[in-house]
């Protein structure tokens, strides 16, 4: 195949890609909400229900804290507090203790208003 039909073939999968992914919008749209359990979940001494993690926010931001030895926990930490601060509500999961789980970017979390 020389490089004109292989450019052509490229922008044929590419229209049929963008098709599809039309098609998925449209079906996304379709979709009614669901009712979501008010699930509880365990902080640090006390249960939360996740109706108030919203707080008066539409939005829940939460991050999965993977603990201390995970090197790219700013990167969530930078992107929470220049972008996603002022429309969404934090929260961080995590199976790790609650202190270690991630020494360096937990000043500017916190700083940023990430509640741990």
């Amino acid at each position: 195949m020389n490089d004109r039909e292989t450019s052509a073939k490229l922008a044929q999968y590419r229209s049929q890609i963008a098709e599809l992914r039309a098609k998925i919008r449209e079906t996304q749209a379709a979709a009614e909400p669901e009712e979501v359990r008010d699930y509880e979940f365990a902080t640090t001494g006390k249960t939360v229900l996740l109706s108030e993690l919203f707080a008066d926010k539409d939005d829940l931001f939460v991050i999965h804290n993977m603990g201390s030895k995970c090197p790219y926990c700013t990167l969530w930490a930078d992107g929470y507090n220049g972008i996603y601060h002022p429309r969404t509500a934090p929260a961080s999961s995590s199976r790790a203790p609650i202190r270690p789980r991630c020494s360096s970017a937990l000043p500017r979390a916190v700083a940023g208003g990430f509640p741990w």
